[in-house]
């Protein structure tokens, strides 16, 4: 195989600022590393907070290459590491830590034994593209859950691809699932893979049947990812005693509407839920338990609960278009 001496990548020079294709250098591998050939990647909601400065609690140097994840074909190997993986498919997270950041929006992507997953079978590039962030996501929040003592549980941003992972996920489980979703078609979608109970925030005393169902499904925990008015009002429709994790912003607007009563009176909480918390606060061997269950389900299962289903694919050139669409559709 000829060796590749540089590789292109989408570079962000200046946080906000825009982003470029530009020409890197490809490095020797270290010990305990694998230079992934990168065959396809995603966009994430953290990626736009990312590219802006505004995520996480490091912020690299720039310039930098952008991406959380990605799958791909292992092309060479560092010293220390098993020569027979080369060829294999794999899937690839991005060190949030490093100083110099070099993501997965690019051709070639260097990583160690910590941040790839690999397959022993060949599965699909693009169905285990996003088989680290959200599925790690959806199972965090499982085990939360499960060390509460929960059996039931709502959630809003529930008809993105998220969402219906955490839904077909808590279905296998046995959770009774809210989902808070903003469009009557979703619910329709989202009942043929059993869901049952759906509250739509267009339509007009959403809070009221919210609070309703929670009382009948006894819901006191909800996962929030809107932000904005939508934080304060879904806090108000839970049960004294409940607690809202808030894990994302998708309105870009600070958290407003939270009734000092429902934190005073009531005992409510908000909180912060961040997959690099909770990935870092449980022991291995449950970390083991829970990457094995992803695995699993991509290698036997076909990705029927962690898997996501892509509708359009573009070059690396063509991040504009993605990026364009990628904001059309996203869920508010």
């Amino acid at each position: 195989m000829e060796k590749k001496n540089t590789f292109k990548a989408l570079t962000v020079n200046e946080f906000g600022g825009k982003i470029e294709v530009k020409e890197h250098p490809l490095r020797e591998l270290q010990k305990d590393e694998y230079l992934v050939k990168v065959m396809g990647t995603t966009i994430l909601p953290a990626d736009l907070f990312f590219v802006a400065g505004q995520y996480g609690t490091h912020i690299p140097d720039l310039p930098l290459v952008p991406g959380f994840e990605g799958s791909g074909i292992i092309e060479a190997v560092g010293e220390g590491v098993d020569k027979s993986v080369i060829g294999k498919r794999c899937s690839i997270l991005a060190d949030q830590f490093a100083k110099e950041f070099r993501g997965t929006w690019a051709q070639y992507h260097i990583t160690n034994s910590q941040l790839i997953t690999i397959f022993n079978d060949d599965v699909p590039y693009d169905r285990i593209i996003c088989s680290n962030i959200n599925p790690l996501t959806a199972v965090g929040f499982l085990d939360t859950l499960k060390k509460m003592g929960k059996k039931s549980v709502a959630h809003n941003g529930a008809s993105s691809a998220f969402g219906r992972m955490f839904l077909r996920l808590c279905i296998s489980q046995g959770i009774e699932v809210i989902n808070i979703v903003r469009k009557e078609s979703s619910i329709k979608e989202m009942k043929e893979f059993g869901g049952k109970h759906f509250v739509n925030t267009s339509e007009e005393g959403w809070e009221n049947e919210l609070k309703k169902k929670c009382l009948e499904l006894d819901v006191t925990v909800l996962f929030e990812c809107v932000g904005g008015k939508t934080t304060g009002k879904s806090l108000s429709a839970l049960p004294s005693g409940s607690t809202l994790f808030h894990f994302g912003n998708l309105e870009l607007a600070g958290i407003s509407e939270v009734n000092t009563g429902d934190l005073i009176f009531q005992k409510k909480k908000i909180e912060g839920w961040w997959l690099l918390t909770w990935i870092t606060s449980i022991k291995p061997e449950e970390a083991l338990y829970w990457k094995k269950l992803i695995i699993d389900d991509f290698e036997k299962n076909d990705g029927k609960i962690f898997g996501t289903a892509f509708n359009k694919a573009f070059a690396l050139e063509d991040y504009e278009k993605a990026l364009g669409v990628y904001k059309e559709q996203s869920t508010k």
